[in-house]
């Protein structure tokens, strides 16, 4: 019914490439976490000709895609630190986590293909966080922890994009429990201390746990698109449109964040939205990442150091950094 993906890569990975000659030239965010949700497929593909690669989703950035400029980049980007995983049983239940400083991998050592030079794009760098991913069912859970601007002079405020997807013209808001069209321009995600969530009919559904997550905000808008910028092969596109919809969600950290968080759902099903979420959040932090269902049959967790952790019907201990998944039938867990 629908197809969900993280991608992330630690320092051991390399990213995806960027040339602006022959393809991409904007490819900077794509192994930031980045997150995409798919129902037909083309969700995306039909307004990147004006997406704010800034705003790619599930990514944790500084905003200012006016101030980046396109590069070769034959490795692409990845992340400072070593720390990347994720876990499934092959069911409708998976985890992932990682630790993120975007670097170019150009830079690591004994690389003899690095592109042209990346020094005029400063924007790009000095953001810290620890990025969870949580596949519950039909839900979608994102934690943040860590949030940091280690160059808060520089301009722009740090975001976490819930996405930036194709606006079909068929949203509506449901808030505490109504049902009601959006508003024009930029809207909050949490009003009175309570999330709102926007849905897109035949789509996916969009809130935002406000204890982590609340200063956030959605907006539908029209932007000019300009495909070939994007990828220079699209100039073999004369039809493509001159303007995209877009429906764009996130949560905003401000300027200066030290040690930020976030939080946020989406809901792939098709039952209506429920009052009441499935899971509950059992840490959310620099150590432990995890979320336990309300049922106590599924347990989901990142460990970025050697801990425990307390769950209702299960103590976790563990010896190093890990990703874990426990599903049970009755009292058994695997």
């Amino acid at each position: 019914n629908y197809h969900i993906m993280v991608n992330m890569a630690s320092v051991r990975c390399d990213g995806l490439e960027s040339a602006p000659d022959m393809a991409d030239g904007y490819n900077f965010f794509t192994t930031d976490g980045l997150t995409l949700f798919q129902r037909t497929g083309d969700e995306y593909n039909k307004i990147i000709g004006g997406w704010d690669v800034t705003a790619s989703p599930g990514v944790t950035a500084r905003e200012g895609m006016d101030k980046l400029k396109p590069v070769t980049n034959w490795r692409g980007y990845c992340s400072k630190f070593n720390f990347a995983g994720a876990a499934t049983f092959g069911g409708e239940n998976a985890v992932s986590g990682f630790i993120f400083e975007k670097m170019n991998a150009s830079e690591k050592e004994k690389v003899n293909d690095k592109g042209n030079n990346q020094d005029e794009n400063y924007t790009l760098y000095g953001v810290q966080a620890h990025k969870a991913c949580f596949m519950l069912g039909d839900y979608f859970i994102a934690l943040g922890a860590g949030i940091t601007n280690l160059y808060p002079d520089m301009a722009g405020n740090i975001r976490t994009t819930i996405d930036q997807t194709s606006f079909d013209g068929k949203v509506s808001v449901v808030s505490n429990g109504k049902t009601m069209k959006p508003k024009k321009g930029v809207q909050p995600l949490v009003v009175k201390n309570k999330p709102v969530w926007v849905v897109q009919k035949d789509k996916f559904a969009y809130t935002v746990l406000p204890e982590f997550s609340s200063s956030a905000s959605y907006v539908i808008e029209k932007k000019k698109a300009d495909w070939e910028k994007m990828n220079a092969s699209n100039k073999n596109q004369p039809n493509a449109p001159a303007t995209v919809e877009i429906l764009r969600l996130w949560t905003d950290h401000g300027q200066k964040p030290v040690n930020d968080k976030y939080g946020y759902v989406v809901y792939a099903g098709k039952e209506n939205v429920p009052a009441e979420l499935p899971f509950t959040v059992l840490k959310n932090d620099t150590i432990v990442q995890a979320i336990q269902s309300t049922d106590l049959k599924t347990v989901e967790a990142v460990f970025y150091k050697a801990t425990s952790l307390i769950c209702s019907g299960i103590f976790l201990t563990v010896s190093d950094p890990c990703v874990l998944l426990f599903e049970s039938n009755n009292d058994n867990y695997t």
